[in-house]
């Protein structure tokens, strides 16, 4: 019978990438687990949260892309996001 393997963070869609990140959060804020399985959660969280900022950035390129193409050269700002 075949393994079968799962995939990498770095393979994973941005939905997926974030559940990784979230799991590793939980099971670290929960304070049961031991010395080294808390090392290895935090760098999966690392590694998810570092695969969900570039799938950020590369939709964010995207986006910017399609809106220059479609409002002809016109510039615009993004949005501030307030700190409340």
């Amino acid at each position: 019978m075949k393994k079968k393997t799962e995939p990498k963070i770095d393979e994973l869609r941005y939905e997926q990438a974030f559940m990784a990140l979230e799991s590793a959060v939980k099971m670290l804020e929960s304070g049961d687990v031991t010395v080294d399985e808390a090392l290895e959660k935090f760098e999966t969280g690392m590694i998810a949260a570092k695969r969900c900022m570039k799938l950020l950035d590369n939709a964010e390129q995207k986006m910017n892309l399609i809106v220059s193409e479609y409002t002809n050269g016109i510039s615009f700002k993004p949005f501030a996001i307030s700190e409340d």
